[in-house]
């Protein structure tokens, strides 16, 4: 004769498995949203500014789709002000400061978090120029963007002036 055998602790073991495999994903897939890469292969460029109270912030771009440019960043805060950018810009120049005053945290999650005094302009090489981008204001205290796109090859520039008083805002 034939023994019968439950097949329930199977199918809640199965059920579990499942769940598990689920869960692994929906982990793997936050992660890869939050801790995405700086600049992304579409173009798309995040800077995250930190400050302490409203700062207007100068940000001009000089470069052309699908090349390489210069980017250069200054503040109107006595203070420091942090700037995370792209771990792909490298600062190639600094003025009205002195590249030591310049403090860089090591690269991490595809940014590198950078001090800026007051008074320092700080310029990067950048390796294409962005399509699109985002201005992080982890803050919320109003962000005043001056912003300069100059087109080399056209010669063409833009001039925008942007108030940021959300925590995310993409520019162009």
């Amino acid at each position: 004769m034939a023994t019968v055998r439950p097949t329930a602790p199977l199918v809640s073991q199965s059920l579990a498995s499942t769940a598990t495999v689920l869960l692994i994903l929906a982990i793997c897939a936050a992660t890869i949203l939050l801790f995405r890469p700086a600049q992304t292969a579409g173009g798309t460029v995040e800077l995250g500014v930190e400050h302490t109270s409203s700062l207007s912030l100068n940000l001009s771009i000089s470069a052309d789709e699908g090349q390489g440019g210069i980017a250069e960043l200054s503040h109107d805060s006595q203070d420091a002000v942090a700037i995370s950018t792209p771990d792909t810009w490298h600062i190639r120049q600094v003025r009205h400061a002195t590249l030591d005053d310049i403090q860089s945290d090591p690269a991490s999650f595809g940014f590198t978090r950078h001090r800026l005094p007051s008074g320092a302009i700080v310029s990067f090489r950048i390796p294409q120029a962005p399509l699109h981008l985002v201005i992080h204001n982890p803050s919320m205290i109003p962000l005043k963007v001056h912003l300069k796109r100059i087109h080399v090859k056209s010669g063409n520039i833009l001039d925008d002036v942007i108030l940021i008083q959300q925590e995310k805002t993409t520019l162009w």
